[in-house]
């Protein structure tokens, strides 16, 4: 069961991350989905209090960002900002909200970071080739690519890395106790 949620998220990824490229859109219907292979991989290997800790902390990460940069827009504007209406797509926030469950803080926010920096990246070097190109940032579809790697490390990693604890920063570090 574990693998077969792991297989159908990448799956469900790989689709969000090809329409995102392709139109800088994904169907609503395959967020949840995702969702819920993503957390029922979750289910199988932790304890509904690790889950529901992950979740909490997540989500305030998540509401801290989203007020600092709506605060920050709207000073720097002089106008109140709402962030989905120009700077990040619904779908974007809304794949970020679901996938709380299945990252612990420290990799939530490791994978957020790396993700939105590849990016800018991306839509620096597509600006650079094409610069009258769509201004959208496909978020999402960057996000999916590196979720489907995480995952498939997760699945080969025989144990050593899971997405939903920390214990990656104990690898890190190179003091022994």
């Amino acid at each position: 069961m574990y693998i077969a949620a792991h297989i159908m998220s990448v799956i469900l990824t790989g689709i969000m991350s090809v329409q995102d490229f392709r139109s800088r859109s994904i169907s609503a219907w395959l967020l949840p989905l995702i969702c819920v292979s993503l957390t029922v991989t979750q289910i199988l290997q932790n304890e509904w209090q690790v889950i529901a800790h992950n979740t909490i902390m997540n989500v305030i990460v998540l509401l801290f960002m989203y007020t600092t940069l709506t605060v920050w827009f709207s000073i720097r504007l002089r106008r109140w900002v709402r962030l989905d209406d120009v700077y990040i797509g619904r779908g974007d926030l809304l794949l970020l909200l679901l996938l709380t469950p299945v990252f612990a803080p420290f990799n939530f926010m490791l994978f957020f970071i790396a993700g939105s920096i590849a990016a800018l990246l991306v839509y620096g070097l597509l600006h650079l080739i094409k610069p009258d190109s769509e201004r959208l940032i496909p978020l999402a579809g960057i996000l999916g690519v590196f979720l489907i790697l995480l995952c498939v490390f997760e699945l080969f990693s025989a144990g050593q890395f899971r997405l939903s604890n920390d214990d990656i920063m104990i690898m890190l570090n190179p003091i022994e106790n």
